[in-house]
């Protein structure tokens, strides 16, 4: 017996209790199960969507690649092995996975206490190799079959650190608003130094801010179908090209990055900082996954379908290895972009 679902206009069948018992290659691999199904009337919102939510998620990548004090071609790195990954591994009909917020912080936090922020390479080197530890507990609990340990989780305490976390990467980033120099300290020094500097800012700065905010937020609820993102990229693109916004106001632009993709590599740290990353590695786990999974049920029930906890490690699990060789960051689900891609249908 099968359940017919709808999502979106398009039909959707999915496996009930009832149903036979799905080939183990199909089960590890679902975009065997859902890939000879596709219909080409599909096609184009899909090609739609793809470009809404890439207008998202490459300056967010880059974005939160600063967040974790690493160069910008890490977060687009991230999104190679993460789209093109849990695309054949997800069980998920709609999350997008990526970095986040939430786990570049965490990257951040991590390294910091290990006292490599003064050495750059280093510092990359011990962030990749964080990537594939998390990779790896992602893959052991999905081989021994974990999907339930988000159970244990007390929601108040992830909201509480949710919260918290956003505070922490919204002060980390306000400088960059303002076009001040960074503060160092905790959260609290960092925000009172921003506005020691004020009257320092550059004003065209925290004018192109604001107006880049203003039409991510007011945008959707004006016209959803109209992809903020990608008005907000080009927009900016064309912006800086036209005024010379670095050139003449003093603007910072990402500039120039490396072209194509890294050779595949291990990074190069010793065993005994490699073991040193293995107890916060389970932290920032738990995080991601549990941020990962909320997001991908919340739209599961919506739309009428099933996600699988113990895919879902495992396809995080392979999306984090490839992310870690090719020096990217963690990749976990988001719901900011997972709710993109779903309105844009």
């Amino acid at each position: 017996m099968t359940k017919t679902s709808k999502f979106n206009g398009r039909l959707n069948v999915t496996q009930t209790k009832a149903t036979p018992k799905i080939p183990a290659l199909t089960r590890f691999v679902p975009i065997l199960g859902w890939l000879p199904r596709y219909q080409r009337a599909w096609l184009l919102a899909d090609i739609f969507a793809g470009l809404t939510l890439w207008g998202l998620v490459v300056p967010e990548g880059m974005a939160y690649a600063g967040i974790a004090d690493l160069p910008a071609q890490a977060g687009l790195y991230t999104l190679v092995a993460s789209l093109l990954v849990y695309a054949l591994f997800g069980s998920s009909l709609h999350l997008a996975v990526g970095p986040t917020s939430a786990t570049a912080a965490l990257i951040a936090s991590t390294l910091l206490t290990l006292g490599l922020a003064s050495d750059i390479p280093a510092y990359q080197a011990a962030a990749a190799a964080l990537v594939l530890v998390i990779g790896l507990i992602f893959l052991t609990a999905g081989l021994a079959r974990l999907g339930w340990v988000t159970q244990f989780l007390s929601k108040p305490v992830m909201d509480g650190f949710i919260t918290g976390l956003a505070i922490f990467v919204a002060v980390g980033q306000l400088n960059k608003l303002f076009g001040v120099p960074k503060g160092g300290g905790n959260t609290f020094e960092k925000f009172f130094a921003i506005l020691k500097e004020l009257p320092e800012a550059n004003w065209v700065t925290f004018a192109v801010s604001a107006a880049a905010l203003a039409v991510l937020f007011l945008l959707p609820r004006w016209n959803p179908k109209i992809p903020a993102g990608l008005v907000v990229l080009f927009g900016s693109i064309a912006a800086s090209l036209a005024l010379g916004l670095n050139e003449n106001f003093g603007v910072a632009v990402a500039g120039r990055l490396p072209q194509g993709l890294p050779a595949p590599a291990l990074p190069h740290i010793s065993p005994a900082l490699f073991f040193s990353l293995l107890l916060p590695g389970l932290g920032v786990f738990l995080v991601a996954y549990s941020e990962a999974l909320g997001v991908a049920r919340e739209f599961a029930e919506k739309h009428d379908y099933e996600v699988d906890p113990d895919q879902e490690l495992l396809a995080h699990g392979f999306t984090n290895l490839a992310s870690g060789l090719l020096g990217g960051m963690i990749a976990a689900g988001s719901m900011s972009q997972s709710a993109v891609k779903e309105r844009a249908g």
